[in-house]
């Protein structure tokens, strides 16, 4: 048993494989074990930087193997931040439209009896305790199982098919037989671009990233195409990204801040760039720096994270530089920026009346493409706490709203959080409601309930918000 944090952090890849049917088809056996290939070096790649604990099933023989497998992997209770399964052999659709993963020992006529039914090992990871959850089925026949998902899927609690992401993925559609080396070999082509000359920069991918690279690696071969990946079960939308899908070309950059601030604070190359090329220096010797413009804004939020508590919306038109403004007062307080000798000239010459004090900013973090509880977890994070585990009966909302509040009651520093791009959450007013909103009695913009006084060693919080604005102001 892990601890709490080693847990929330958790990712598990489960591979359930019927390699062998004792046929003599040395043809199949290869192509399953060139599956699993490709997906343990996009999963499990060695200097990976969240790599996935690699879970997979013993030889499969009977229906029993597959129960017990799913018993001992614990695969139910599986916690942490991502679950991947990944299903292949050979399926059947049987006379009721059930999807069966056939087995060496599968009696064709006792199905039912003899084989196991697919959705009994999807269910089990969509149900788990993992956050975000993505399963794969490449059999015969895979997208057959829609109809049993989508009847499954409206048995999980409300709170759970919201407050993550669940998503199934099948590489065959209702009546097509598999291929057995055509999807490895795609997806091995999909791998080698996504590391070379995809230039996604984003440490995750989204399902529709996914299966955009596979569609394209098919060309457009008509018979050919009839083998893109078909979506059974959305769970995440087509633009959120997923930390079930690693992005294998991702390299993380020189950081110049601490990890609370990072989400906001300008990228290295950025601060380079501003301070080589757009300052104006007539020579590498002079301080310049990276950020010119909008020194009043740049007070504004100077000013303002000088207070003890507070609510600051930075609004602005796409393209007006609110988030830079942002970034620079996240960068500038940042205590490991500020002690980085190729910044301390540029710094000191900046208008000290911009410079926010140092520490002042607790935590930043982005709602682009993120749910409620999404911010709720990354906020956590950069406070250093990690996320409690959600159990199936709990709202992953509730339970990390609940856990920082009880954070800011107690007594300690002023705590300042920096959430932009408001706008662009995948669940923009469940933030403003249920993370936003309860936080704002500890910002002294809302009053206590009658009867009830502020605790008088809470913490103090600083709200500072980046949204976009619709209309030019």
């Amino acid at each position: 048993m892990g601890t709490v944090e080693e847990d929330s952090a958790r990712r598990t890849l489960l591979t359930v494989a019927v390699r062998d049917y004792g046929d003599g088809d040395a043809e199949f056996t290869a192509g399953i074990d060139e599956q699993l290939s490709v997906v343990a070096d996009w999963w499990c790649a060695p200097g990976a930087p969240e790599p996935f604990t690699h879970v997979p099933a013993p030889e499969l023989r009977e229906r029993y193997d597959v129960e017990r497998f799913l018993h001992e992997s614990e695969v139910r209770e599986t916690p942490g931040r991502a679950l991947v399964v990944f299903i292949t052999g050979h399926g059947q659709l049987g006379a009721s439209r059930t999807h069966f993963l056939q087995l060496p020992r599968t009696e064709p006529r006792r199905q039912l009896a003899t084989a196991i039914r697919t959705s009994e090992i999807v269910a089990a990871a969509l149900d788990s305790r993992a956050e975000h959850v993505l399963v794969v089925i490449n059999t015969c026949y895979a997208a057959g199982i829609a109809e049993e998902l989508e009847k499954l899927h409206q048995e999980i609690l409300p709170s759970r098919r919201t407050g993550g992401s669940l998503d199934v993925v099948a590489t065959c559609a209702h009546d097509q037989l598999v291929q057995v080396r055509q999807f490895p070999s795609v997806m091995r082509r999909v791998l080698e671009r996504l590391r070379t000359t995809a230039q996604i920069t984003t440490p995750w991918l989204s399902v529709a990233h996914l299966m955009t690279e596979f569609e394209s690696e098919l060309g457009t071969d008509t018979e050919r195409r009839k083998h893109r990946l078909k979506r059974v079960l959305d769970g995440g939308g087509q633009t959120a990204l997923t930390p079930c899908l690693p992005n294998p070309g991702y390299r993380p950059v020189r950081e110049l801040v601490g990890p609370a601030r990072r989400q906001v604070a300008t990228p290295a190359d950025e601060v380079d760039h501003w301070l080589d090329r757009a300052s104006g220096r007539p020579q590498e010797t002079d301080p310049g720096w990276y950020f010119s413009g909008r020194e009043g804004l740049g007070r504004a939020v100077t000013a303002f994270l000088g207070r003890p508590r507070g609510v600051l919306l930075l609004t602005g038109t796409a393209g007006s530089g609110k988030s830079a403004v942002l970034a620079r007062a996240v960068t500038l307080s940042d205590p490991l920026f500020r002690d980085d000798p190729r910044y301390g000239r540029a710094l000191r010459s900046a208008a000290p009346e911009t410079v926010p004090p140092e520490g002042s900013v607790t935590a930043a973090v982005l709602a682009r493409h993120r749910t409620a509880s999404d911010v709720l977890g990354d906020l956590l994070r950069a406070l250093e706490l990690p996320p409690r585990p959600a159990g199936p009966t709990d709202d992953p909302v509730e339970l990390r709203r609940a856990q920082l509040l009880a954070h800011l009651d107690e007594p300690g520093d002023p705590v300042t959080l920096v959430l932009d791009g408001l706008d662009e959450s995948v669940e923009p007013f469940r933030v403003v409601r249920d993370v936003l909103a309860p936080l704002t009695a500890h910002c002294g913009a809302a009053p206590a309930l009658p009867g009830q006084r502020r605790p008088e060693r809470q913490r103090s919080l600083r709200l500072l918000i980046g949204v976009r604005s619709s209309r030019p102001r």
